[in-house]
């Protein structure tokens, strides 16, 4: 069965980690020897995973448009000094340019496959405890991570309520005769989301005030240690992958030095 997977039971840790240092490889390379590791890292959790093709493809067609904008800017601007290859008018794209160019939009589109690619095996409560039991040590310098680690909690658990309630007041209004055109511009854009302000920004006090209460009811005290029903213990696996995914970042840098 799918959901039984190895993947899907690594610790929340692990997962936060594999994203860390697999940004790190990704982002640090500056030449395509030091972006290979970074592609290694994406083909090996794609089959270590398995994820719908959807979940994974459907986040990077969005931003498609805008990587090849901004592909074509590195192409052009940041190609100074380098040999031209052609000319398109007054401009000369250089081969450095090219190079950058790619490297650049390859860098995006692998970026955004490796979050998408985690995300579909990442539970939303999974993340918060990550992030939780990563910035407990910072206790010791009395800052605020409980509050922290709770207010991420909360606003996770939140945005698909969110985005629930957000397509029933869209439903309910044009049930009533409001227009929700699907072409235009911005201006379009922005006039057919006002009549969603009010309403979602009164439902937005309701449910935080019943959070409110839900947790006074529970006896919830700020900065209390509590235990859990799940205890997520990391097992060999969770050793490994972030044994692989340090090394990767590593290798990473190490040969962005040394090219």
């Amino acid at each position: 069965m799918r959901e039984l997977h190895g993947a899907r039971t690594l610790n929340p840790g692990t997962k936060l980690a594999a994203v860390v240092f697999g940004l790190v490889a990704i982002l640090a390379a500056t030449n395509a020897r030091a972006f290979a590791p970074g592609v290694m890292l994406l083909f090996g959790t794609i089959v270590y995973v398995r994820p719908r093709a959807g979940a994974v493809l459907r986040p990077a067609a969005k931003i498609f448009p805008f990587v090849v904008l901004f592909t074509l800017f590195q192409v052009v601007f940041a190609g100074q000094g380098g040999r031209v290859v052609f000319t398109l008018g007054p401009v000369d794209i250089t081969d450095s340019g090219i190079v950058s160019g790619a490297l650049f939009g390859a860098r995006v589109v692998v970026t955004v496959l490796y979050i998408s690619t985690i995300a579909s095996i990442t539970r939303p409560e999974e993340l918060s405890l990550a992030v939780e039991v990563a910035v407990k040590p910072l206790r010791r310098l009395r800052l605020p991570v409980d509050g922290f680690a709770l207010a991420l909690t909360v606003a996770l658990q939140f945005l698909p309520t969110l985005t629930a309630e957000a397509h029933r007041i869209t439903r309910a209004q044009a049930a009533r005769g409001a227009a929700y055109a699907r072409k235009g511009g911005v201006v379009a854009r922005i006039r057919m989301a006002l009549p969603m302000v009010v309403p979602l920004f009164l439902f937005t006090l309701t449910h935080a005030e019943r959070v409110a209460e839900a947790l006074e009811a529970r006896a919830y005290r700020y900065g209390a240690e509590r235990t859990r029903l799940v205890e997520h213990l990391p097992g060999l696996n969770d050793y490994v992958i972030r044994g692989a995914a340090v090394t990767v970042a590593v290798g990473a840098i190490v040969l962005s030095i040394m090219m």
